[in-house]
């Protein structure tokens, strides 16, 4: 049996290849004819939208890891409970 990744999986990475492309693009066409300073200026906006990219899919990440645990977690904390209820009782020695 084939792993598969999740159908959201599939729209993060489309997303990212099509902002990757479009970064690429840019990449290229403002390189060419550039004085020293702004090319370090279009390599900083560079390395920052690589940065918001990457934190962008993080966060889609772990949104998706959330609700997932939210919708699908059966079972409640020990910490939602009232205390002594769900624990083992332990008899007093007296």
């Amino acid at each position: 049996m084939a792993l598969r990744a999740p159908p959201c999986w599939k729209s993060i990475a489309d997303r990212c290849v099509g902002r990757i492309v479009e970064i690429h693009t840019l990449w290229t066409t403002e390189w060419s004819c550039k004085s020293h300073v702004n090319k370090i200026i279009l390599v900083v906006v560079f390395v920052v939208r690589i940065v918001w990219l990457l934190l962008g899919v993080l966060y889609q990440w772990c949104l998706r890891v959330m609700r997932h645990r939210i919708l699908y977690s059966n079972e409640s904390s020990p910490h939602d409970k009232p205390l002594g209820e769900g624990y083992p009782v332990i008899p007093a020695k007296y």
